[in-house]
């Protein structure tokens, strides 16, 4: 996405730089006219800007979904862990202190979750 990113600021440079000196050209003669050539190269470039642009988003966009589809499975996975721990009959007695049970994540030790009130290991990714 970086080298998507660094063509779109390339593209803003190069057509900056031809507005300026368009700029330039126009004080020093006087003309105030803009020859056909001029415009053809603008657009040129206002063209090739826009597209780099719609490839940017277009790569950010397969980014995003890759990171949902990424969060979406580790929270199928999770779910499926706790199902799986909450239809175990045989009791495991919990890591809390005191060991009454769990009711929250954070009352587990290290990386385990609470499931219906016993600290069970994540699922593994």
């Amino acid at each position: 996405m970086q080298a998507a990113e660094e063509r779109v600021r390339d593209k803003e440079r190069k057509l900056a730089t031809f507005r300026d000196t368009s700029k330039l050209g126009e004080l020093l003669s006087g003309k105030r006219e803009r020859s056909p050539m001029h415009d053809a190269t603008q657009r040129q470039l206002n063209e090739e800007l826009a597209q780099s642009r719609r490839d940017l988003k277009q790569e950010k966009d397969r980014c995003s979904k890759s990171v949902r589809e990424e969060q979406e499975a580790s929270r199928k996975a999770t779910d499926a862990t706790r199902a799986e721990a909450a239809s175990a009959t045989t009791s495991k007695k919990s890591d809390t202190a005191g060991g009454a049970g769990c009711t929250k994540d954070i009352e587990c030790k290290g990386d385990r979750i609470c499931v219906s009130g016993i600290c069970v290991d994540p699922p593994r990714k």
